[in-house]
């Protein structure tokens, strides 16, 4: 009988932010598109649980996420980092010697 599992990393860059910057643990924060100085100009690409529980969602104008938390930490994305934490995921799920399908990189 065939076995499927879906895995689905929610909020994948946050956690992956969590895992370099300790600082982060338990602050509301969000991962945006563009840099430091034009993040308003930004779109939130994923956030912290924290920061969801203040109503803060993905796609949402950076400028928008800081109206309604206005103590908002901001980091800039870093899509290098995430692919590299990825692959560190995807090799261990294939150590578990089962076909793969990968769809993206959460």
């Amino acid at each position: 009988m065939p076995l499927i599992l879906f895995i689905d990393m929610d909020s994948f860059y946050a956690s992956c932010e969590k895992l370099r910057r300790s600082d982060l643990s338990g602050k509301a924060f969000v991962v945006g598109t563009h840099d430091e100085e034009n993040k308003l100009k930004g779109v939130v690409e994923t956030c912290s649980y924290e920061a969801k529980r203040a109503g803060i969602k993905s796609a949402m104008p950076v400028a928008m996420a800081l109206k309604v938390k206005p103590d908002l930490v901001y980091v800039e994305s870093d899509h290098a980092y995430y692919d590299e934490m990825s692959m560190k995921v995807m090799q261990l799920l294939r150590s578990f010697g089962r076909k793969m399908e990968i769809i993206s990189v959460d």
